[in-house]
């Protein structure tokens, strides 16, 4: 069984590294504390949908093959990491909503990348 999950967190790592995109900070997403900022362009959701994919690629290179050394100890500790804290979470949630609200706009374009958004982003987070 580790071996499947270990190879769909490899295919995810490649995934994200495979993406299009810039830095974290030009592509920030937008706080509550910043809830007056419109809703994104489907090229900035997706490029920062690519950033917060490179991010949990980079925690799952990090992380998991001393999680996997642990299981091989203690197989009850082998959910023992953290891949997504408490600020990619909040990331996460304001882009499902910024997919959210290009899957509600009139353009079928926009429509469909806002979905493409959601789609990615909850595979991704179903691994965690």
């Amino acid at each position: 069984m580790i071996r499947t999950s270990h190879g769909a967190l490899e295919r995810l790592v490649e995934a994200a590294r495979r993406l299009p995109g810039t830095s974290a900070e030009a592509l920030r997403v937008p706080t509550e504390v910043e809830a007056e900022v419109p809703a994104p362009t489907a090229v900035a959701l997706q490029r920062a949908v690519g950033v917060l994919l490179r991010t949990l690629a980079a925690r799952v290179e990090e992380t998991l093959p001393g999680a996997l050394e642990r299981a091989r100890r203690a197989w009850d500790q082998v959910d023992a990491i953290v891949l997504l804290d408490r600020p990619l979470r909040r990331q996460a949630k304001a882009l499902l909503a910024g997919a959210a609200a290009l899957r509600a706009a009139a353009d079928p374009v926009a429509r469909a990348l806002g979905l493409e958004a959601a789609l990615t982003l909850e595979s991704a987070l179903g691994l965690c």
